[in-house]
């Protein structure tokens, strides 16, 4: 994971989407995502396929990964982002994209405590969803 992104090189930051349920590639995600320079933004496995569109359209997620039984609520999602001209993102097979990974790959290091490594939603039960960020300073 984190050498894909660190080959990139890219100046903007990367969105990484997941949607899964508390399985240990979730657990991972958490430390590989940041690791690679990108943001990790995990969905609400409860939502159906248009909210889901809705926040990938929203955090303009690069990629996504996701388990197995979510998959239809995430094609879903991406027929909704087809008819608009939102950019879809890149569904990634976990295990495949482990194998192209190397042990040597540089660990992008946050510029300064206030660098994001995390987009979260609330659950929009009492208005609207809200988006924030979480910062290095905070997950420590």
């Amino acid at each position: 994971m984190a050498r894909r992104n660190t080959e990139k090189k890219s100046e903007k930051v990367d969105m990484v989407a997941v949607l899964a349920p508390n399985i240990p590639e979730m657990y991972e995600l958490h430390f590989a995502v940041p690791m690679a320079g990108a943001v990790l933004c995990t969905l609400n496995v409860r939502h159906d396929s248009n909210m889901v569109s809705t926040l990938l359209k929203h955090s303009s997620a690069k990629l996504i990964f996701v388990d197995y039984q979510f998959m239809d609520v995430v094609k879903g999602a991406i027929e909704v982002m087809l008819k608009s001209t939102a950019t879809k993102p890149e569904i990634v097979e976990y295990e495949a994209l482990l194998a192209m990974g190397s042990l040597d790959f540089e660990i992008r290091r946050p510029n300064d405590e206030c660098e994001p490594i995390a987009l979260n939603y609330t659950s929009g039960t009492t208005s609207s969803r809200k988006a924030w960020f979480i910062v290095t300073a905070g997950r420590i």
